[in-house]
């Protein structure tokens, strides 16, 4: 379980190898499976930081979708 955990760090944090997030993933689930917290507290933490991407992502295209139509909502307006 714990070498499992700590391929999934090593994974994740690119130490010792190229970063990569869906390896770490890989084997934090199977070493979650197996029992260890810490590993579930890294999948946690791995879907919080991508719910928060995708969320800064979405609100940005937001503000960017009323900034680009602002001016043809007041050319309706005025017209």
């Amino acid at each position: 379980v714990g070498s499992q955990h700590l391929l999934g760090e090593l994974c994740r944090y690119g130490e010792g190898c190229k970063r990569d997030e869906k390896e770490a993933i890989i084997w934090f689930k199977k070493s979650a499976k197996q029992g260890s917290e810490s590993s579930n507290y890294e999948l946690k933490d791995i879907a919080k930081r991508n719910n928060e991407k995708v969320c800064s992502l979405q609100s940005f295209c937001r503000k960017i979708g009323l900034i680009l139509w602002f001016p043809f909502f007041w050319l309706w307006v005025l017209t």
